[in-house]
């Protein structure tokens, strides 16, 4: 792409306003809390949808077509004094959530996160701090950032929650710098257990391998067409997250000097063994032809489950117990906590101090005479003093 010749003036916008098409047949009265229909429109606020913020004056569009009027929003981070029944003084930082465009609550069930109680009013009145859908989101009883948006139609998902409906991308990082965590938003393919170290199980069958390019691309490019090999079917974007590796071997490069790695940012749908589509970001370092190879993999935190292979890496410590596949649950990759030690000596030998994931996913003493513990994923370290020796407690999971 070419560079600008000519000066071009940024038009800047207020970033406390926004504005969303409305939907087709309806009225959106001033001060009512605004959703996303999970088609892009906005509508008043139905338990469920994506918070939008607050809208700034009346929109009647009753016989319009959706998008043909803009509903005014305030939106990002801002407070207002708002009915809250049942609100107490010591739900100060709670999660508030909306039933509908004007109701709140402190129920999460079902129900549309918008916010936390910043201060108690008076019966039934509280100072709500309002957080749109935006990238760096604080809530609950420690600050938290959460880097992405959530999924369409999705809501907020506390860190020990396990559900049944995905709410961010597979791949989505969570901070908590109050308790020095963070966490990554995953998907079970099995049981996983919040006392020992989950891993990393993806089927590579359910990516594609190394295969040739559909066609040409230029330096820059932030797309590559996989030509019609062996693959299961795709929906748009099931690849998020994923991996995509491309070889230039076809131009010489026999010694991998020249690979280029990139991380998954969407695709398009693909039917089973068709050509499929691949976008990302950073752009392509090298142009490449339909002789250059490449390999792409789902996102390795779609697959996350316990098991006794000695095969396979500790992705982290789930959040909370997860009873089953196809579930969505917090992945701990730095956390201070109880982790099973293979065992009771874990942390009373003196200089003892570093440990390693052993294959059940239990912790164990770096120890290089031990076959299980020779040439194991590091882990951390034991936190707790250990003079009285009575073993390691909670140990520093660093991943």
């Amino acid at each position: 792409m070419a560079t600008l010749l000519v000066d071009s003036p940024l038009t800047m916008v207020t970033g406390d306003f926004n504005s969303i098409g409305i939907i087709a047949d309806d009225i959106v009265f001033e001060g009512a809390m605004v959703g996303d229909n999970a088609s892009g429109y906005g509508r008043p606020l139905v338990a469920g949808d994506v918070f939008r913020g607050h809208a700034l004056m009346k929109v009647d569009n009753e016989d319009g077509l959706a998008g043909a009027k803009e509903i005014r929003l305030r939106t990002g981070r801002y407070r207002g004094i708002v009915t809250l029944t049942g609100v107490l003084i010591t739900d100060v930082m709670k999660e508030v959530y909306a039933i509908d465009d004007s109701a709140l609550t402190l129920s999460a069930a079902g129900n549309t996160r918008v916010g936390v109680v910043i201060r108690y009013d008076s019966s039934n009145k509280a100072v709500v701090e309002f957080q749109t859908n935006e990238p760096f989101a604080e809530s609950g009883d420690l600050y938290e950032r959460t880097f992405g948006d959530l999924e369409v139609g999705g809501s907020y998902q506390g860190l020990y929650a396990v559900t049944d409906t995905q709410n961010y991308p597979i791949g989505t990082k969570r901070e908590l710098p109050a308790s020095d965590e963070v966490a990554i938003y995953s998907k079970s393919s099995g049981v996983c257990w919040s006392g020992r170290g989950a891993k990393f199980v993806l089927d590579m069958t359910l990516g594609i391998d190394f295969a040739l390019l559909d066609a040409s691309q230029d330096l820059g490019d932030e797309e590559v067409t996989i030509a019609a090999t062996a693959h299961p079917e795709y929906e748009a974007n099931e690849l998020k997250g994923g991996l995509l590796l491309i070889s230039d071997q076809d131009s010489g490069d026999t010694q991998d000097k020249m690979i280029q790695n990139r991380v998954i940012t969407g695709n398009l749908a693909s039917l089973n063994g068709a050509a499929c589509t691949i976008y990302f970001k950073g752009g392509l370092t090298r142009a490449v032809t339909n002789a250059t190879y490449a390999f792409c993999m789902p996102s390795p935190y779609s697959s996350i489950a316990h098991n006794g292979s000695g095969r396979q890496s500790v992705a982290g410590i789930p959040a909370s117990y997860v009873s089953a596949s196809g579930k969505y649950f917090w992945l701990l990759k730095r956390t201070k906590v109880w982790c099973a030690p293979q065992a009771d000596d874990v942390g009373k030998t003196n200089n003892s101090r570093e440990v390693v994931f052993r294959h059940d996913g239990s912790l164990g003493i770096h120890d290089p005479a031990e076959a299980y513990e020779k040439y194991q994923q590091h882990a951390g370290f034991i936190v707790d003093n250990n003079d009285a020796d009575n073993g390691g407690t909670f140990f520093q999971i660093n991943l």
